[in-house]
This record gives structure tokens, C-alpha cells and sequence, in this order.
């Protein structure tokens, strides 16, 4: 009769609602899960480059700790390259002084003869000791350019942690922003299914109350 075909009718269409809405919930279900995978993707590349960002601090901060050690050693060591100038200029004079004192000294003859000796000795100290500060000159003059170069090295490893820190501070606010994104879809992606959800709980209880008439 018309009445049942029509009773018949409305509950297919129920049917195909309730189908519709369950493939709906399944289609949106699996969204959620490929949502959440990414999510713990993304906050597992977040922590290892939070970590990469940590140890690039830590890094640079030891070696610039290095390079003030470095910096210092130089600075001690141009001091004692001046006082061994001074020295080599004051062993000069004192030569100069000597030759003279020793040549006044012959001029005197035999009354001159034990200061002759004295002067020629303290001549030979000058050249000696005025040997031994230009060898201990060059020496350190040998490890100044050694620790320039030192140091050098080490501003340049500064400068590409600088360079490798920056692109990954870049990377990590990237990763931040992409986390807040799918947090935010999977927020709305959840709020959607539980729609859903109530809407195919609805629909099925009309379904079942339809069909006690």
C-alpha cells in the first residue's frame, strides 16, 4: 500500500544517511590519525632540533671561552715580547757603553788596563745577553703567529656555528608554527567527529523510532 511504501522509502533514505554519515565519521576518523601522526612527527623534530640548538649554544660558548683563553695568552706574550725588546735594547747600549769605557780605558795605559778588562767583560754580556733575547724574541714572535692563526681557525668554526645556529633557530620557528597548525586541525578535526557523532546518534534514533510505527 502507499503508506507502506512510503514508511518503506523514508527508511532507505534513513539508511543511506546513517551510511553516508558512517563513512563521514570513518573518512574523518583516519584524518584525525594522519593528523596525529604528523603532530608526534613534528614534536619529535622539534625536540631533536631543540637539542641541535641547545648544543650549538653550549658549543659556541666553549670555544669563545677558548678563544678569550687564547686571546689572553697572546696579550701575555706581546708583554714579554716588549720587555725582551727592552732588553735587547738595553744589552745594545750597555755594548756601545763598554766599547767606549774599554777604548778611554787603553787611552789611559797600564792605570787603565784592569777597567779595560772589566769593560771588554761587561761588552761580552751585552752580546751575549743580546743574543739570547733576540733567540727568545723570535721564539715568541714564532708562537704569536702560531696563536693568530689559532685564534683564526677558531673565529672561523664561531662564525659557521653562528651561520648553522641561525638556520636552525629558522628551522625550529618553522617547526613551531607547522606544530601549531595541526594542533589547531586536530582540534577542529576532533570537534568535527564529535559533530558527526551526535548527528549519526540522532539520525539512528529516528531510524529505530521510525520503525516501531
Amino acid at each position: 500500500n502507499l503508506v507502506g511504501n512510503t514508511a518503506k522509502t523514508l527508511q532507505n533514505k534513513i539508511d543511506n544517511q546513517l551510511e553516508n554519515f558512517s563513512k563521514i565519521y570513518s573518512t574523518s576518523s583516519n584524518m584525525q590519525l594522519d593528523i596525529d601522526k604528523v603532530s608526534s612527527s613534528i614534536s619529535k623534530v622539534k625536540d631533536e632540533t631543540d637539542q641541535v640548538v641547545a648544543l650549538a649554544k653550549n658549543s659556541r660558548e666553549r670555544i669563545l671561552k677558548t678563544e678569550n683563553a687564547v686571546k689572553n695568552l697572546v696579550s701575555s706574550m706581546r708583554g714579554i715580547t716588549d720587555f725582551v725588546n727592552s732588553t735587547i735594547d738595553t744589552s745594545q747600549q750597555t755594548n756601545m757603553l763598554a766599547m767606549n769605557a774599554a777604548i778611554e780605558a787603553a787611552h789611559a795605559g797600564e792605570q787603565g788596563k784592569g777597567f779595560s778588562i772589566i769593560s771588554e767583560e761587561i761588552r761580552k754580556l751585552a752580546v751575549i745577553t743580546n743574543t739570547q733575547s733576540e733567540n727568545a724574541g723570535n721564539i715568541i714572535r714564532g708562537m704569536e703567529k702560531q696563536f693568530d692563526l689559532i685564534t683564526s681557525s677558531i673565529e672561523e668554526r664561531i662564525s659557521a656555528i653562528d651561520d648553522i645556529f641561525s638556520k636552525t633557530q629558522s628551522f625550529e620557528e618553522n617547526m613551531n608554527k607547522l606544530k601549531e597548525i595541526t594542533d589547531e586541525k586536530s582540534s577542529s578535526s576532533k570537534e568535527i567527529i564529535s559533530s558527526i557523532t551526535i548527528l549519526y546518534d540522532a539520525i539512528k534514533d529516528i531510524r529505530e523510532q521510525y520503525t516501531l510505527f
